[in-house]
């Protein structure tokens, strides 16, 4: 569990933190990589596998403040992690309420990205990379945030 909070607490103040702790824009992709992202978000599946309240943690003001302070300094960047985790342990639980996205899905959103948003990916688009990161980062990090010991505790 605590490498899990570690590496999606980077992953998520990362892409906070580089867009100015505001949400990035879909208006910021080229018209074709937002149509696919747009499609993608509208079906069925998505829908079924997300738990966007949960997320809810990610958006309080300790958290904001907490990305605020981040610096090149890892072990104060160890210490602001670990004063989030009763947030990212909320997250997780939220998260795992919800069946998995399949494999097929995640692979498919993965080659509909590289196909739809070649510019945005290559120019580092901010938005195009986290939606990149997101589908390609998806199963590797679901399997770690939802795996539990006996006691129902994350591993």
């Amino acid at each position: 569990m605590k490498l899990f909070l570690f590496t999606v607490t980077i992953l998520a103040l990362a892409s906070l933190r580089s867009s100015g702790f505001s949400i990035p824009s879909l208006n910021n992709l080229s018209q074709q990589c937002k149509n696919t992202t747009l499609t993608i978000l509208s079906e069925r599946e998505f829908a079924e596998c997300i738990n966007v309240p949960s997320l809810r943690p990610f958006y309080e003001e300790k958290v904001i403040n907490a990305i605020g302070n981040l610096s090149d300094d890892f072990d104060n960047n160890i210490k602001i992690i670990r004063s989030l985790e009763p947030e990212l342990i909320k997250v997780s639980k939220g998260f795992c309420k919800f069946r998995k996205y399949s494999d097929c899905f995640i692979q498919s959103h993965i080659e509909s990205t590289i196909d739809a948003c070649p510019e945005d990916l290559r120019k580092n688009n901010s938005m195009a990379q986290a939606i990149f990161a997101t589908f390609a980062l998806y199963s590797p990090l679901h399997d770690s945030i939802c795996f539990e010991n006996k006691k129902g505790d994350f591993c």
